[in-house]
């Protein structure tokens, strides 16, 4: 088996983060029968920026365009796109090609179709689909991407609903969820010695804070004086960073809030497996490998019920914060509860390793 992927996000040396659920997907692939082989190609918007690389088998395109035009940017992208599966030989060489989110690639489909082998499929992660792409416009002109009968995967049910509601139509498609790094986020032994106080409930918050994460709902929890059996750690960064660290300050609760900025991998593993509880304010989620990645640890999750959230957690692994609760009321009833912090590990892990997901992800393959 002899797999092309085609992907906009990707990590490199100098972003390794960028796409990083993308090359785990592929990584899932990684055994004796099967060759991967990754084309990264990315056309940016206002810049003078244009390089391209290989590192073994990722071929890594920029382009960036030196003024701000979408149209011109998908034209771009599909020109560039064809002259790469020329490049590989892409219809002779490979057995399957794999586009890793439709967009862009698939807006000049017409033009790329007779140069792909004929198994293809459409692995979709995009969160754009929920929003209409901020777009009144009926029908969307990117409905088409989803109208050439490829076999489409989402990384959850939520998303797969959300793309059929976005085109208007009843689409057909398989779940295969995220993975997750269980050699970092894994079961550890070690809850609760990481503190002195075990009269206090530790919960933690991690993302990439920006829209739609609601970081500021749960500080303004600590606030108040019933929040004083609860100690909040935040880890992360982003644009909401700033506005959190001067909110605590303000409100003089940094004896209850420590902020951890830009914690490794394994520091983050640590604290998930420490803390009592993961908390996760949001508006909405395609997945949340943030989510996937602390019940892994068999950390329990306090999370807010919204977009693909519903379907990582269960009465045994978590609580689901309802529109009509408040996060403090969501933290007294997780107090209530008790949770198998090991069986949560093992559950999770056997749903979200590389090897289960690749099992799947092969298996997709073998079916197209």
């Amino acid at each position: 088996m002899r797999i092309l992927h085609i992907t906009p996000w990707f990590p490199e040396q100098d972003d390794p983060y960028h796409g990083i659920f993308i090359e785990r997907h592929v990584q899932s692939l990684h055994r004796p029968e099967i060759e991967n082989t990754v084309v990264h190609l990315a056309v940016h918007l206002a810049g003078t920026n244009r390089r391209s690389h290989i590192e073994k088998n990722t071929h890594h395109i920029h382009y960036t365009l030196p003024f701000k035009s979408w149209r011109l940017a998908e034209w771009v992208y599909i020109r560039m796109l064809r002259k790469k599966l020329i490049e590989l030989h892409a219809k002779e060489n490979y057995t399957h090609v794999c586009f890793h989110i439709a967009y862009p690639a698939l807006m000049g489909y017409a033009r790329i179709a007779s140069l792909l082998p004929q198994k293809k499929l459409i692995i979709e992660h995009w969160s754009a689909y929920h929003f209409n792409f901020h777009s009144n416009k009926i029908p969307h002109r990117l409905r088409s991407l989803f109208s050439h009968h490829i076999r489409l995967v989402t990384v959850s049910k939520k998303l797969g609903d959300d793309i059929a509601a976005f085109c208007g139509t009843k689409i057909s498609y398989t779940v295969l969820p995220n993975v997750v790094d269980t050699s970092c986020f894994h079961f550890a032994s070690s809850h609760g010695e990481s503190t002195g106080n075990q009269n206090k409930i530790n919960l933690l918050l991690h993302a990439f804070w920006k829209e739609p994460k609601q970081p500021m709902e749960v500080l303004k929890e600590f606030t108040n004086e019933p929040a004083s059996d609860f100690i909040l750690t935040i880890t992360g960064y982003g644009p909401l960073w700033g506005k959190m660290k001067a909110f605590a300050a303000e409100h003089q609760i940094n004896h209850r809030v420590v902020f951890v900025e830009n914690a490794s991998p394994k520091k983050i593993a640590e604290l998930m497996q420490q803390a009592d509880a993961f908390v996760l304010p949001t508006l909405y989620e395609t997945f949340s490998v943030v989510t996937a990645e602390a019940l892994c640890c068999g950390c329990p999750v306090i999370v807010s019920e919204t977009g693909a959230l519903p379907e990582l957690v269960a009465p045994d692994n978590g609580i689901l914060k309802s529109k009509n609760e408040s996060w403090l009321e969501a933290f007294i009833r997780f107090r209530n509860r008790s949770f198998d912090r090991k069986k949560i590990s093992e559950s999770s892990v056997q749903k979200f390793s590389d090897q289960s997901v690749g099992a799947q992800f092969k298996e997709i393959l073998n079916s197209l």
